[in-house]
């Protein structure tokens, strides 16, 4: 009697590929931080510099408004560049989630159609529950694919209508 050779199937493990995004985005954040830091303390040198040249003390309360908002209009830039490294990490590993997903389903749908468990009452009665429980994720799977779809392009949205 011959046996069909079962051939195992590897899942790949992804949390390597996560702590890999992860410490990437950290790095970017303390590059933007830095970067953001070396420029202000630039804009910081410039400021105090037109202000000591100041003739008119007059001129001083506009100087320093519009230093105020300049201060404020970076804090922002960094504020949106700092929120789009998170948001972007976090698509990258939702994609992670959904391969891991996926083949967690294909593995699934292969063994439970392997010819081991074919023809004998309680593996066809596990199957057929499992099968259900199988379709019922996959429902629940789809739906939440489309709510992140809906989320990621309200998201976009908001980023771009910030960006004008």
């Amino acid at each position: 009697m011959k046996t069909d050779p079962i051939t195992p199937v590897q899942i790949p493990n992804r949390s390597m590929e996560i702590a890999n995004i992860f410490h990437r985005q950290s790095f970017e954040l303390m590059n933007l931080v830095m970067n953001h830091q070396k420029g202000a303390m630039q804009e910081h040198q410039q400021k105090m510099t037109d202000l000591m040249q100041a003739k008119d003390a007059s001129h001083v309360p506009q100087l320093i408004s519009s230093n105020l908002m300049g201060q404020v209009n970076d804090l922002m830039a960094l504020t949106t560049k700092a929120y789009q490294l998170g948001y972007d990490a976090h698509s990258q590993v939702a994609e992670i989630f959904q391969k891991q997903i996926e083949d967690s389903s294909s593995l699934t749908s292969s063994v439970l159609s392997s010819h081991a468990l074919a023809g004998k009452p309680m593996s066809t009665m596990a199957i057929s529950v499992l099968k259900h429980s199988l379709d019922a994720s996959r429902s629940l799977i789809d739906s939440a694919k489309i709510a992140a779809a809906k989320t990621v392009e309200l998201a976009n949205q908001s980023l771009s209508s910030m960006k004008k």
